[in-house]
C-alpha cells in the first residue's frame, strides 16, 4: 500500500477517535472517489460510521469492502457484528459461518474462536440452542467477548437451557 493511502487511513482513524467524524469521512470519500476499489478505505469508513453510531452505514461500507475483497475474514466478522447489533441474527450467523470457512481456507485460527462465540450468541437469539452448544464446544472455558454486552462462555451455556 502506498504511503499516501496509508496516511489517509491512519489520519481518518485518529480523527474518528477525536469524534471528528465529518472530516474523517470527507478524507475517506475523497480517497474512494479516486480509488473506489480500495477495500481498506471502505473498511475504515465502516469503522468511522460505527464510531459515529451509524450502524446501517457501517454495514453498507463493510459490505462494499467484502465485495472487493471477499477472502478477508475480518470483514465478515465485522459485518456479522453489525448485523448482530441490528438484530439480524440469521444474517449474522451466515457471516460468522463464512469467517470459520475462511479460517479453514487460510489455515489460520485467528478469528475462529471469536466467530464460534458470536455465532453461538446469535443462535441463542434464534432459539437454536443445540447449534449454540456445538459452537461453544469450540471455545475455551475462560472465553469472554463482547456481543451486545460482555459475555462469557458460561453465560451463553446457561442460556442454552431456557426454562420451560
Amino acid at each position: 500500500m502506498n504511503d499516501s493511502r496509508q496516511a489517509v487511513l491512519e489520519k481518518s482513524g485518529q480523527l474518528s477517535k477525536r469524534e471528528e467524524f465529518a472530516e474523517a469521512l470527507l478524507m475517506l470519500d475523497d480517497l474512494l472517489a479516486r480509488e473506489p476499489d480500495f477495500h481498506q478505505a471502505w473498511a475504515k469508513r465502516a469503522y468511522v460510521n460505527d464510531a459515529k453510531g451509524e450502524l446501517q452505514a457501517a454495514l453498507e461500507d463493510v459490505s462494499r469492502a467484502i465485495a472487493i475483497s471477499s477472502l478477508e475474514p475480518a470483514y465478515y466478522d465485522k459485518r456479522g457484528r453489525y448485523l448482530f447489533q441490528l438484530h439480524k441474527y440469521r444474517d449474522a450467523v451466515a457471516d460468522f459461518t463464512r469467517v470459520i470457512e475462511l479460517c479453514d481456507q487460510h489455515k489460520s485460527d485467528y478469528y475462529r474462536a471469536c466467530a464460534h462465540f458470536a455465532r453461538a450468541d446469535a443462535y441463542i437469539r434464534l432459539g437454536e440452542y443445540e447449534k449454540a452448544k456445538f459452537d461453544l464446544e469450540n471455545v475455551t472455558d475462560d472465553h469472554r467477548a463482547w456481543t451486545d454486552r460482555l459475555r462469557t462462555k458460561q453465560d451463553l451455556l446457561a442460556e442454552c437451557f431456557p426454562e420451560k
